[in-house]
């Protein structure tokens, strides 16, 4: 409590919710709490009893003696918001989608069963499995927006999960698509070519290397 109080005042001020109070050596107090006081149940809810009866105005105020250690620097977290910004940067919108894909996904992409981590207890299915790549989902926003939109620039960063030597092996990983009605596939490419180009840039990447 930042104070100090004598053994007779902290017996006399824990008096009221203890049927019986022992002295134990060493300064120690052992206190039987009356049964109805179920609130206090720990050290912790004791003090804040006294410190009740004490007045909490009468406590002074004194900042606690702690260790002030800077936070770990998360490279991992700061390349990926530095992706992100950059990306958003250059007109692409962000997606986020769940980290699931159904067994329709897989047939329809051909992808090999021995890699996927199934779900076992799905609640859809459409969540039969952890999504194996990014591009299964937006894939399906593409789907979804170009009915509304004659071009959708869209990206995602998040994890994709796969078996390896017997473990589930979770990968961040970014993937963008570029799509636009009626434009030639070459523009396309070269379009997505300089954002690429632009993102090395911007990352510290010689883009010669």
């Amino acid at each position: 409590l930042c104070c100090q109080l004598a053994p007779t005042e902290i017996i006399a001020l824990e008096k009221p919710f203890c049927k019986k109070i022992e002295r134990r050596p060493g300064g120690k107090i052992l206190l039987h709490i009356k049964t109805y006081r179920r609130d206090l149940r720990y050290p912790e809810d004791i003090t804040e009893e006294v410190a009740r009866l004490i007045g909490y105005n009468a406590i002074p105020a004194k900042a606690p003696l702690a260790p002030l250690v800077p936070q770990a620097k998360n490279e991992s977290l700061e390349f990926r918001e530095i992706l992100k910004d950059h990306l958003i940067s250059l007109g692409l919108s962000e997606a986020q989608n769940y980290s699931f894909m159904s067994e329709r996904d897989v047939e329809v992409l051909e992808l090999d069963q021995r890699d996927l981590v199934k779900v076992e207890n799905p609640i859809s299915s459409e969540s039969q499995y952890l999504r194996r790549y990014l591009l299964v989902n937006l894939l399906k926003n593409v789907r979804d927006n170009f009915r509304f939109f004659p071009e959708v620039r869209i990206f995602e960063i998040g994890k994709q999960y796969r078996w390896k030597e017997g473990k589930v092996d979770e990968q961040w990983r970014a993937s963008s698509i570029l799509v636009r009605k009626g434009a030639a596939a070459k523009d396309l490419f070269l379009e997505a070519k300089g954002m690429i180009e632009s993102l090395f840039e911007r990352l510290g990447f010689d883009r010669d290397d």
